[in-house]
């Protein structure tokens, strides 16, 4: 179900783990939703707004992580995504991060006035 895929994307990608964070949301991405990202719940006509929220919730967990004044970037960054970008995430304390990576790591990081910037 959508619902349980994306919960397990949150809960992965929390612990840090990208690897599995990103196979469950292969598996929500590629047997779970139509071609508009809604989710089809296995042919029912089941509506379930969790399964969006927590999806795309998830997923900006993998760059990036914030919490108790403390950001951590690419903590849950997958193999399968070792070079890319993100633009205008809002940390907790209302920071915007925009992040550039590639192998994997950032190489410099810049904050200004409730703005962080990542790049490689």
């Amino acid at each position: 179900m959508g619902w349980a895929s994306a919960e397990r994307i949150a809960m992965w990608a929390r612990v840090h783990d990208g690897e599995e964070a990103y196979s469950f949301h292969q598996l929500l991405m590629g047997e779970n939703c139509l071609h508009n990202v809604i989710n089809d719940n296995r042919g029912e006509p089941l509506f379930q707004a969790d399964a969006y929220c927590c999806a795309s919730a998830s997923v900006v967990d993998m760059p990036m992580q914030s919490r108790d004044r403390v950001m951590a970037s690419l903590s849950a960054m997958p193999a399968a995504r070792p070079k890319g970008s993100s633009r205008g995430l809002l940390a907790r304390g209302n920071f915007e991060v925009s992040a550039q990576w590639s192998g994997g790591h950032a190489s410099r990081r810049r904050s200004c006035r409730n703005r962080v910037e990542i790049w490689t």
